[in-house]
């Protein structure tokens, strides 16, 4: 009997710790550039040489996510600007050097199996998804591949300093706990 309590215990889990993705750039003023592709309505700005791409209040560790204006913006709206019409501008498709927060996450399973019978096993199992409750912030909870350019993210340099720059949501999921139990036969 006490080697059915103590026995058939498993722990299993999956870390992701990856660094922020690039953000991804973008004005819509310029309806003459040539036409690229899809989604050309996604213009790329021209970089502004020698600005800090990022907020001066990410740079000075004031930055607060919530807090309106400048102050919640990541990104420095004065490092881009629209390029002349009928030129793309200069700024790559994914700024590698202006990155979203890091993207923390760990889901933990505890499984107790227990065997009734020579033909009958119990299964129970707690599964904690995202079990330290990480919040990160991005433009969308489960994001795309234009940064949640359609959802109306904050990389529009043409949607002015009130939203150029602001994570907007929360990148991942909150903690969830589920619970369940098997009866094999």
């Amino acid at each position: 009997m006490a080697g059915k309590v103590i026995g058939g215990w498993s722990i299993s889990g999956i870390q992701q710790y990856q660094s922020g993705r690039p953000f991804f750039i973008f004005t819509g003023s310029n309806p003459y550039a040539p036409y690229v592709g899809p989604n050309s309505f996604l213009m790329r700005p021209d970089v502004v040489p020698g600005v800090e791409k990022r907020s001066a209040a990410f740079l000075d560790g004031t930055f607060d996510p919530n807090a309106p204006g400048v102050q919640g913006a990541l990104l420095n709206i004065n490092a881009w600007k629209d390029p002349p019409l009928g030129r793309l501008g200069d700024a790559p498709r994914s700024d590698g050097s202006v990155r979203l927060p890091k993207y923390l996450n760990e889901d933990i399973s505890i499984i107790k199996r227990t065997r009734v019978s020579e033909r009958v096993n119990v299964e129970f199992r707690a599964d904690f998804l995202n079990v330290f409750n990480r919040t990160v912030l991005g433009p969308d909870q489960g994001g795309d591949q234009y940064d949640a350019i359609l959802q109306g993210g904050g990389n529009a340099i043409d949607w002015g300093a009130g939203s150029f720059g602001h994570l907007n949501g929360q990148g991942n999921y909150p903690r969830e706990i589920q619970f369940g139990l098997k009866i094999n036969y």
